[in-house]
């Protein structure tokens, strides 16, 4: 697999050029930005898109490309001898340059078959051995939470591509504008009522109930309602209309209907529009590319922020799905998206208007709180404390959850609270860090929670950081943001302690996190609202509740943000310097693991198979680590004989916690569920 970072360099004077990317509706519409920018990059080059029917149709609205292949992707209407006469014919050509926005297993074949001279594509979740065969030079995804349109662009950009502003460029003919203008009234609202399957569609009784309030509240509002052809669709739109009194139809002066409708005819009705609703569908996607504001009716599911049309004129209804939060697919079960029933005409009403939404903020609430969990720490808590307040704003607090403090603890927290109004005091018996976390959300005064640990200090800025984070979020489903922190010692480290200890940097910019990336507990901001319904800290865990949560959050389709500006200092005692200490820390850390696996894994089998192969593993693992740390040292590489001795101690803690609870094991309990208990072993 070659590098792409000079592929434009290598490609620039490129005569013709393909894009492989047969989406339907919204995938075409997400794919534009890119499009322009190879028309822009390769202005003599012959611009070529083997797209879908509807693909086509949208392409020809933005008018980019120079030349359409379609290719038809629904099974019904797709033949082998359609597609071999289209990819015989394109490989005629002998294209310079192919392009895959995608890593679909038949686009990354088509590529290969076409045969073009430079290859490049996108990789992101699929990968064959084959892979690099078909397409000589990949570009990793940019990184989840960026909107899909502006990935596309990444991967231009990582390719060696100069970007400049983004654009769709969309503009309905003439003969469609003078359509749309003979029978759409101006500002009206646009209802989509179905989408490309029922799992995504608004139960149609809440779609009744919101046009009765639009008619009640705002009597000269006109509604135009769509659908396309097929049964289910004319089903659900004939229903709708007969849910009103006779004289409701289609030529009603308030409600007008359309069925049918080519693309062109669909973008200037939606462009005559003043607000579009529906579900999570292309014309969705197709009315925020117009720049027509939306209101959007989703399920959430993991990277769903990917998807959301981004600015202040896009507003968004979401609806907490049990499918994502444990990987399992309940609504093609039940057959019936139970979850988007949970959206209220009401709230849907709200977001259209939003002047009419009852919902205020307390006057007394503060809009961020600072958590500090303690336990026997009364020196360097009273030192975070005073951090934290030498920043505090007048709409903060700060609230210290004490977990059953035996030394001076308490007398110093009630000195400081007799010293500091902001500062509150909750007490509670001993239950862990986990507990303590989920008890000091609980209290918390504000949807906003910052976490910093007892043996931590917060640096100038810290919370300036943070207060510009929130006054203008990136991300629309945020779950979690945190930042770094930088160890400082109490006495010199040993020498023989592991490089990094005790701190924790992801370095870069600003930046939503993927894959095995998480935030530290001790520095981060978690949303009330997306914790609560993630289920909390898991209490079951001594060490990696923090990465565990996490997880989970970003499974229940939240973002987790990486805020590099963020930065505290983790004091470290002498105590914890000691080599007994290390070696206890990571034998605590591999029990920990071993549970946070387990609980990762989807099925009972895919949890004994884990199970399993570690323990078979684990006595070889220990023997060769331990031998590797014993040669090491007798060479004189004593600090990477120290390294593999708390690898093999944290493998020999993942054996042990498997083989001491094979209850966890063999658990018929449905993962991602947290475990609320009173201690942890």
């Amino acid at each position: 697999m070659k590098s792409a970072a000079d592929f434009f360099a290598l490609t620039r004077d490129a005569r013709r050029v393909l894009v492989i990317d047969p989406g339907v509706l919204g995938d075409t519409v997400h794919r534009l930005p890119a499009l322009w920018e190879l028309r822009r990059n390769y202005p003599s080059a012959e611009l070529h898109v083997l797209c879908s029917p509807v693909g086509a149709e949208v392409l020809e609205l933005a008018g980019c490309a120079d030349k359409l292949w379609i290719l038809d992707q629904a099974r019904e209407r797709r033949s082998l001898a359609g597609q071999w006469r289209v990819l015989r014919a394109l490989r005629r050509l002998r294209f310079d340059v192919s392009l895959n926005f995608g890593d679909n297993d038949r686009n990354v074949i088509y590529a290969a078959w076409v045969s073009a001279r430079h290859r490049l594509g996108l990789r992101r979740d699929r990968w064959h051995f084959w892979s690099r065969w078909c397409i000589g030079h990949w570009v990793w995804s940019p990184g989840r939470g960026l909107p899909v349109w502006e990935q596309r662009r990444q991967m231009l950009a990582a390719a060696g591509f100069p970007l400049a502003e983004p654009r769709f460029g969309l503009r309905p003919p003439a003969a469609a504008k003078a359509w749309a203008e003979a029978n759409v009234p101006p500002d009206a609202i646009h209802f989509s009522l179905s989408a490309s399957t029922h799992l995504k569609e608004w139960p149609l009784t809440h779609w009744i109930e919101l046009a009765r309030r639009c008619r009640e509240n705002h009597p000269c509002q006109h509604l135009v309602i769509t659908a396309a052809p097929n049964e289910r669709e004319q089903k659900r739109l004939r229903a709708f209309i007969q849910a009103f009194a006779p004289g409701t139809g289609g030529d009603d002066a308030w409600l007008r209907t359309f069925t049918g409708l080519s693309i062109p005819q669909l973008a200037a009705l939606l462009a005559r529009c003043s607000r579009h609703v529906g579900a999570d569908s292309g014309v969705l996607h197709l009315a925020a590319a117009l720049g027509v504001p939306t209101v959007g009716l989703f399920r959430r599911y993991p990277r769903l922020a990917e998807w959301l049309p981004r600015r202040d004129a896009h507003r968004h209804c979401i609806a907490d799905c049990d499918c994502a939060r444990l990987k399992q697919d309940l609504c093609a079960q039940r057959d019936k998206a139970e979850c988007l029933a949970a959206l209220s005409p009401a709230a849907v009403e709200q977001a259209l208007w939003p002047a009419l939404s009852a919902e205020t903020t307390r006057p007394d609430s503060p809009r961020l709180t600072v958590a500090i969990c303690t336990r026997n720490r009364a020196v360097s808590l009273e030192r975070a404390i005073r951090s934290v307040l030498a920043q505090l704003g007048p709409d903060e607090e700060l609230l210290v959850v004490d977990d059953g403090s035996t030394d001076d603890t308490p007398r110093r927290l009630a000195a400081l609270t007799a010293e500091q109004p902001r500062l509150r005091v909750c007490r509670k018996d001993v239950s862990g860090i986990a507990a303590a976390r989920n008890h000091a959300l609980a209290q918390a005064r504000s949807e906003c929670v910052l976490f910093l640990d007892d043996d931590e200090t917060a640096e100038p800025g810290w919370l300036a950081a943070y207060r510009a984070f929130l006054a203008a979020p990136p991300g629309l489903c945020l779950g979690a943001v945190g930042g770094p922190y930088v160890a400082e010692f109490e006495t010199p480290p040993p020498w023989w302690l592991d490089d990094g200890f005790g701190g924790y940097d992801h370095r870069g910019e600003l930046r939503a996190l993927d894959g095995r990336l998480t935030l530290p507990g001790g520095n981060c901001l978690f949303f009330k609202t997306a914790v609560a319904k993630a289920g909390g800290f898991a209490e079951d865990l001594e060490r990696g509740e923090d990465s565990e949560l996490n997880l989970r959050l970003r499974d229940a389709g939240y973002e987790t943000w990486w805020l590099p500006a963020a930065r505290i200092r983790h004091h470290l005692p002498a105590s914890r310097l000691r080599f007994a200490a290390r070696m206890t820390l990571a034998w605590v850390d591999g029990r920990s693991v071993a549970r946070l696996r387990l609980r990762r894994c989807g099925t009972t089998g895919k949890r004994i198979q884990f199970a399993a192969g570690r323990c078979l593993a684990v006595p070889f693992q220990c023997l060769g680590l331990g031998l590797g740390a014993a040669v090491l040292s007798v060479v004189g590489r004593r600090r990477r004989a120290t390294f593999d001795l708390t690898r093999a101690l944290r493998a020999g803690g993942i054996g042990w916690e498997l083989l001491r609870r094979p209850g966890q094991v063999f658990s018929t309990a449905p993962s991602g569920q947290p475990e609320r208990r009173g201690n942890a072993d």
